[in-house]
């Protein structure tokens, strides 16, 4: 046995030194995996209340990590069918709370766990009417998507995510229904800055004062964005 170790030291010791290498690199793997996980934004869009015209939009932080929510875009189809029609909805509405404070549709820094309610939906499409040359309603859409734009401290890119709904109905019956069982979360890089881009491009828009016709010209300009 001794002169087995003593003829293969050298070998034993290799093999030694490639397995423990191999160890380090499965603990390694794993304390990255755990720290990408920490860093990973996940980001629920909820219907709050009863899922009618009535209902809010809920937004919650499931992520480890604090995160800033910079901006909320709503999305409908245009009338003819042909073409979306996006603008920013959290800036300050039009409502009053109170009697005195202008309403905000929310934003602002949601912690793990924190939970924002948004606002009401028809207040998110009041907003939306004030960007558009026509009065624009839940009831007159057969769906509409609300993205999330938010930025973390440890990602120098937008965290962002997006969630579609189906509108059925009308009056008293109409329901908004999502589509899918969560939203969907926008990792990708190149949608990301595709998404950046898009709302530089309302966030300018918005920004001015324009006629239907300069405002016709930036909505193809952040379709074209997307």
């Amino acid at each position: 046995m001794m002169s087995f170790l003593s003829e293969y030291s050298g070998l034993i010791e290799i093999g030694s030194s490639l397995l423990m290498a191999l160890i380090w690199i499965l603990y390694l793997q794993l304390f990255w995996n755990q720290l990408q996980r920490q860093r990973r934004t996940e980001l629920l869009i909820q219907i709050g209340g009863k899922p009618d015209s009535g209902a809010t939009i809920i937004v919650t932080n499931l992520g480890l990590e604090p995160v800033a929510l910079q901006e909320i875009l709503l999305t409908v189809p245009e009338a003819d069918g042909e073409g979306e029609h996006v603008a920013a909805v959290s800036q300050k509405g039009d409502g009053v709370v109170d009697g005195s404070k202008p309403q905000h549709l929310g934003t602002g820094t949601l912690n793990s766990g924190a939970s924002l309610d948004v606002g009401p939906v028809t207040q998110l499409f009041r907003r939306l009417s004030q960007m558009a040359d026509h009065e624009i309603t839940v009831e007159n859409v057969s769906w509409f998507r609300i993205t999330l734009v938010a930025i973390t401290a440890s990602n120098t890119e937008i965290a962002a995510a997006e969630r579609a709904f189906e509108v059925e109905g009308k009056g008293s019956s109409l329901r908004i229904l999502p589509t899918s069982i969560t939203a969907r979360q926008i990792r990708n890089r190149r949608e990301r800055r595709s998404l950046d881009r898009t709302v530089h491009t309302i966030m300018r828009r918005d920004s001015v004062t324009t006629s239907p016709r300069s405002r016709r010209t930036h909505e193809i300009e952040a379709r074209a964005a997307r």
